[in-house]
């Protein structure tokens, strides 16, 4: 059935103008104002991801509906449509969207404090959505589950919405100025990042029900998860520990090989918002 894949694929990609565009003011929140040339470009495409994001959310509610009458007539279904509006994934849907909203008029306002404070109830909406849907609602365990998706998520969000703004700091700002933000940058993540790992190991393992799951799709997905953010950390611990040094010291080759890295982050990341898709969008943990 057709229906499946394409629903899945525009909900991975739903996922990545999400995060790019809460990630994205999140990090203009807190470093906009040391970027004195890059600022409004990173500004202007950003409001155009959260537009876009906008967009597909609303494309994957409809696609919804489509699932649910498991063909793709669903689609011009006006029934259907309704029933998928007032289910708990248009509640879901509704609150993203509201999140989005919230972040695109950030986008928009100079006094920076008051867009920084919409920004973070932004933020906070639209990962909350993800707490009332999908395979904690019904664990016993909802309460923590919910907490450690939320500063997952908000993690997830922060680190891969900063990847790209990053390298266009890099790009364009004087070196030393580009590398004053990704050592900054560096310092919160050295914090968050372990707390990325330990709430998702912790989600994962209170999920699992048991070894059995990882001869089964999910599992296997999850396990790919693993090893991309393995590959992930590396890539990181490159641009810390060697990349950003060297820029620092105006090192010329360091310019092209942080673009390159950085993207290199960004594409990963992007993968396991793809692959985290596919799960909970077509498999579950039981």
């Amino acid at each position: 059935m057709m229906v499946d894949p394409v629903a899945v694929l525009i909900r991975g990609l739903s996922f990545i103008a999400m995060f790019q565009a809460v990630g994205g003011a999140l990090f203009l929140t807190l470093f906009g104002s040391q970027l004195p040339v890059s600022d409004m470009p990173i500004r202007r495409l950003l409001r155009r991801v959260t537009m876009v994001a906008m967009g597909l959310l609303l494309l994957q509610l409809s696609f919804e509906a489509a699932r649910l009458s498991g063909e793709l007539s669903g689609l011009l279904d006006a029934q259907m449509q309704q029933l998928a509006w007032h289910s708990a994934t248009g509640t879901a849907t509704r609150l993203r969207l509201i999140g989005l909203v919230l972040v695109l008029i950030s986008l928009y306002l100079s006094r920076r404090h008051l867009a920084g404070v919409l920004c973070l109830i932004g933020t906070a909406t639209l990962v909350a959505a993800f707490t009332i849907i999908g395979h904690t609602v019904d664990h016993p365990h909802r309460a923590i589950l919910v907490l450690l998706l939320l500063a997952h998520l908000l993690i997830v969000a922060f680190w891969f919405g900063a990847l790209w703004p990053l390298r266009q700091a890099v790009s364009h700002e004087a070196p030393r100025v580009a590398a004053a933000v990704l050592e900054r940058f560096s310092r919160i993540a050295v914090w968050i990042v372990p707390g990325l790992l330990l709430a998702g190991a912790t989600v994962a393992i209170l999920l699992v029900p048991g070894f059995s799951v990882f001869s089964q799709p999910y599992g296997q997905l999850l396990l790919t998860k693993l090893a991309l953010f393995g590959v992930l950390m590396g890539l990181a611990s490159l641009n810390k520990l060697r990349l950003t040094p060297a820029l620092l010291q105006e090192n010329p080759t360091a310019v092209p090989r942080l673009r390159r890295s950085l993207s290199g982050e960004y594409l990963l990341i992007a993968l396991v918002l793809l692959v985290t898709a596919v799960m909970t969008g077509l498999y579950s943990p039981d």
